[in-house]
């Protein structure tokens, strides 16, 4: 079964620990394979980077639980445009 959650918060230094508290909630619930700690650090990384980033007032966490999977799309509602990719070397170790 597919099951869908939508999660809202304040664009607050706490938002982050909230959106990963969450999923985590959803995933013992779904008893998902899902690994509670990759998923609470992807969706860590990037509602910080959302607060961090953006001026938006809310950030808004759409989570979709599949029988062998997990997907987490992180919105806010800033107009800023997404800065280009950095070219990395090869032989470089960040990226």
């Amino acid at each position: 079964m597919i099951r869908t959650f939508r999660f809202v918060t304040q664009n607050a230094p706490d938002a982050a620990k909230l959106a990963r508290d969450h999923v985590v909630w959803l995933l013992r619930h779904a008893n998902s394979p899902v690994e509670e700690e990759n998923a609470r650090l992807l969706v860590s990384e990037v509602v910080t980077n959302a607060h961090q980033h953006t001026a938006s007032p809310l950030i808004a966490l759409t989570t979709v639980i599949r029988p062998a999977g997990l997907h987490v799309e992180v919105f806010d509602s800033s107009r800023a445009s997404l800065p280009a990719p950095a070219a990395v070397p090869l032989e470089g170790e960040g990226g």
